[in-house]
């Protein structure tokens, strides 16, 4: 209960700030920019700061961001950039959704922050992407094993988040959301009492997404001053 209440107070200088200093303190060791194609897959481009970073390590990534989603990466491409990038694009389906969370941010943490060479700080750009009722804004996994906080932008047009993995275990790194309501819901029934930690988690995926869209607001209005 008490580190509901964390996240609560976090979410709260959020809203009056616009932004919390988590964001500008992730330095991303790589950038995932997600854009949706017209016929279904997500067409994804990926650099990794740092020519000597290993391609094959890059290419386990990608083949597990496909693992995660149920479908393999197609058009997979993965070449160095001068002495400061190594660069990957490829194709695939599953990362921007119609249901919530809008966004499959855990889908790209498993995959980037684990293994061999594992990325544990990055960036994530969702381009021409407006904030609305499903799309996370951010959140502070218990025990800080994984974090996340997202702003909405005007120019260019996208939703950027800055993601931080401290967990070893992949299976610490979830959003809460229609699962958790449902799980509560049979909990219930079963149970014939609420069980409030699921109560709270879904309390703060709700402030959350309010949260995002008045970043994008402010942001806005700033540059259009």
């Amino acid at each position: 209960m008490k580190s509901f209440w964390v996240i609560f107070v976090g979410l709260l200088a959020m809203i009056s700030f616009g932004q919390t200093k988590f964001f500008s303190s992730v330095t991303p060791q790589a950038t995932v920019v997600v854009k949706q194609h017209p016929m279904g897959a997500d067409l994804v481009e990926v650099t990794v700061l740092g020519s000597a970073y290993s391609q094959d390590a890059l290419k386990k990534h990608i083949d597990a961001l496909g693992a995660e989603l149920g479908m393999a990466p197609r058009g997979t491409t993965i070449s160095v950039i001068g002495n400061s990038f190594v660069k990957a694009t490829f194709a695939v389906p599953g990362l921007i959704q119609d249901k919530e969370p809008k966004f499959n941010l855990p889908a790209i943490a498993k995959a980037f922050a684990f293994g061999d060479a594992p990325i544990t700080q990055f960036s994530v750009i969702f381009m021409d992407m407006v904030p609305d009722s499903k799309t996370p804004a951010f959140w502070f996994a218990p025990k800080d094993a994984w974090m996340m906080e997202g702003v909405g932008t005007k120019s260019p047009l996208s939703i950027e988040y800055r993601v931080k993995v401290n967990t070893k275990n992949p299976a610490d790194v979830f959003l809460p959301g229609p699962a958790i309501e449902k799980k509560n819901k049979e909990t219930q029934e079963a149970q014939k009492k609420p069980d409030f930690v699921l109560i709270g988690a879904i309390a703060v995926a709700a402030i959350s997404i309010g949260v995002l869209v008045y970043s994008a607001v402010i942001r806005g209005q700033r540059k259009s001053k």
